[in-house]
């Protein structure tokens, strides 16, 4: 077959397109900016004309296209509305005989009216009032290597204390993006029909805790405690979430998780031929190493980075505002220095230190991390030569300079910028 899909570089479409592909069949990428031999087709400019010439002779389209949260050149109307229906009727002028529309998860009336279903739901009902033979898949949580939910969900497993939205019992399903993409494929090759309406759920459904549990064991983590994110302080994060561009945790998608539901049909089996692989099964043990170290990546750089800057902070407050500065300069009077230089100095080093804490929660690059050595080195060489007992300290304050530099080793040797 000649298949044409619309967001085959997105993270389902590029999935349906290899196994497509695997199948013997020629699929035809579209999109924003497709290849030399791809359709370019932009929602947010239809132009139904020219989409309809370049889709004459293909037999069936597959619509992939889907954003989870809305950006300032990118809404749900426009890429889920208005471009499909737009599509769909090009479709229908230039002959397509079969259109495949991958939906919202839910199958019938929104289960939430939000605009990301109502906006899918709106294009589906475009579909089925066209004299097409017409394909509406309802997924629900679609899991992959690659996908953003399952980089979230990866991560917040990978935290040593399970963070559990209003105690994590909302239910979900959950479906492995292999596992769909051959159901789709099996649809695909039966028989055209009018019009079907296909659900694809995956096996049973489960608590966000016992989701996070599964991924946790399943990429090597001992079993960790758990705490209750009050469903006040999620709200509050989701609104936070909203103002930040590409963020996954908005207080639409807090409604969504807050809201989620299993579905009672789930048309995988028949279409496979077999059950879908349950979620203890979604990170096999080949993958589960490198899973596991880029889950400590996401978040290990931005915890070590805040620790960081929290202790040049904190030290440049105590330094400038806490600690009695006539006890400062009695200090700097033994490292030879006295009057306003001693002042200065006093002010200079307490304003590096506000600075470099700045920088670190700003930005991240080599050179930041081998100046903060070098500061530390070179202080803890001084207070040895002139400060002798603070060597001998119970508390140890220059030998805890120690981690602080290996925590600076450790940024400096993953960062990627100069």
């Amino acid at each position: 077959m000649r298949i044409v899909i619309c967001g085959a570089s997105g993270f389902v479409g590029s999935a349906l397109t290899r196994h497509l592909r695997q199948r013997g069949h020629t699929v035809i990428a579209a999109g924003r900016r497709p290849a030399a031999e791809g359709i370019a087709i932009d929602f947010s400019a239809p132009d139904p004309a020219r989409w309809a010439e370049a889709l004459r002779g293909s037999d069936l389209l597959i619509n992939c296209v889907g954003i989870l949260v809305e950006s300032r050149d990118q809404s749900f109307v426009d890429l889920h509305t208005h471009g499909p229906q737009q599509l769909f009727a090009a479709c229908l002028q230039a002959g397509v005989g079969r259109v495949m529309q991958i939906s919202a998860g839910g199958d019938g009336e929104c289960p939430l009216k939000m605009p990301y279903f109502t906006s899918k739901r709106a294009a589906d009902q475009a579909l089925q009032a066209l004299p097409l033979a017409a394909d509406i898949v309802h997924p629900t949580l679609i899991y992959g290597t690659n996908g953003g939910s399952a980089r979230l969900f990866r991560l917040l497993a990978s935290l040593p204390l399970l963070l559990l939205p209003a105690g994590g019992q909302q239910r979900l399903q959950a479906i492995h993006l292999d596992d769909f993409c051959a159901a789709v494929v099996a649809l695909i090759e039966q028989p055209a029909q009018s019009k079907r309406s296909v659900q694809l759920t995956g096996q049973g459904s489960l608590t966000l805790a016992e989701l996070l549990a599964h991924y946790r064991q399943s990429m090597g983590f001992a079993p960790a405690s758990s705490l209750c994110l009050p469903a006040w302080l999620m709200q509050g994060l989701a609104w936070l979430g909203g103002w930040l561009p590409g963020s996954l945790l908005t207080p639409d998608s807090w409604r969504m998780l807050q809201n989620a539901r299993p579905l009672a049909r789930d048309d995988s089996p028949a279409l496979l031929g077999h059950a879908p692989r349950p979620v203890s099964e979604f990170i096999t043990p080949a993958e589960a190493p490198a899973l596991r170290q880029a889950a400590l990546a996401t978040w290990r750089g931005p915890l070590l980075r805040s620790v960081l800057a929290a202790v040049w902070l904190i030290t440049a407050w105590l330094s400038l505002f806490v600690h009695p500065q006539a006890d400062s300069l009695a200090m700097l009077a033994r490292v030879g220095l006295h009057g306003g230089l001693a002042q200065a100095a006093l002010i200079g080093a307490s304003l590096l230190d506000l600075v470099f804490g700045l920088l670190t929660l700003l930005t991240a690059k080599r050179q930041l991390w081998l100046a903060q050595m070098a500061v530390i080195v070179g202080y803890s060489a001084i207070i040895a030569l002139c400060l002798p007992e603070f060597l001998s300290h119970p508390f140890a304050p220059i030998v805890k300079n120690l981690p602080i530099l290996a925590l600076l080793l450790l940024l400096y040797a993953e960062e990627t910028q100069a």
